[in-house]
């Protein structure tokens, strides 16, 4: 196993890098082995050798920062530094995308099967490992549905698959709860033109995680999340925000309907019969 002190000196021979980045990369790599020791970490020592940050145009990346695994390049958006960011929090991920980097695919998401789902459990991590002092949302829409789902399939799982770069164990464990593919698809989409926005299909991505949760019998404990996750998308208090309110309407009525006997019995009889 890499040790921290293998990782060091790694960026200490880096030529494309200053003293002040290589400082703040070792800092964020420190977070991140006392928090996941067991995280292989010969794939970072390897790219930490080589790689550079550069900057780039708005028209380019309309991320604050985006790492291409295959040039194993940071690229800073600099219209967005001036602005009000947590730079801790943008460079964890970045770092977490070095770290799940292989050929030019990072964590579990190849061909951009699952890029909403890959960047919201990034999120996930960072937002554990270093928080977010800005007052940005970064992905509010796919960290919440990232959140329902691994409820589901089960944070063991989604942990292997994104730390392996194991599409095809997420695939699988999609299929077995019962996910239909099309959230997955929704979650894409609304990635790159709603999310954080009046266009966010979240309340429609919402609705169909909670079906399925009914179907296979989790619902119990992802009634919890529904609690934590929800207000915090402002479904409740700024329905407004969506500018479809048929899903948002929808979502509230089958929440309240799945209260009633006959779909909580209609859970029970599922649970039987996988039995």
């Amino acid at each position: 196993m890499i040790t921290l002190e293998q990782i060091q000196e790694s960026l200490r021979k880096n030529p494309n890098l200053t003293d002040a980045i290589k400082g703040n990369l070792f800092e964020l790599t420190s977070i991140f082995h006392s928090n996941y020791p067991q995280v292989d970490l010969t794939n970072l020592d390897n790219r930490l050798k080589t790689i550079n940050i550069d900057s780039g145009s708005k028209y380019v990346y309309n991320e604050v920062a985006n790492y291409n695994p295959t040039t194993n390049q940071i690229y800073l958006n600099v219209e967005e530094l001036n602005k009000d960011n947590d730079m801790k929090h943008v460079m964890m991920c970045q770092l977490l995308q070095v770290i799940t980097a292989k050929d030019n695919a990072v964590g579990f998401n190849r061909n951009n099967k699952f890029s909403a789902l890959n960047i919201g459990y990034t999120e996930i991590i960072a937002n554990n490992l270093v928080g977010n002092e800005s007052d940005k949302d970064y992905h509010t829409d796919e960290v919440i549905a990232t959140d329902l789902i691994a409820n589901m399939v089960g944070l063991d799982v989604i942990e292997q698959s994104y730390f392996n770069n194991n599409s095809s164990l997420l695939t699988e464990s999609l299929t077995k709860i019962g996910l239909n593919p099309k959230v997955n698809e929704m979650m894409n989409y609304n990635m790159v033109y709603g999310t954080n926005s009046k266009k966010s299909k979240l309340p429609e991505i919402i609705l169909e995680i909670s079906k399925t949760s009914i179907q296979n019998g989790t619902w119990n404990s992802m009634q919890e999340k529904f609690d934590i996750n929800i207000p915090s998308a402002e479904c409740f208090e700024n329905p407004n925000r969506y500018s479809d309110l048929k899903y948002f309407k929808q979502f509230t009525n089958y929440v309240t309907n799945v209260m009633n006997s006959e779909i909580i019995q209609e859970e029970a009889n599922y649970g039987n019969k996988m039995k």
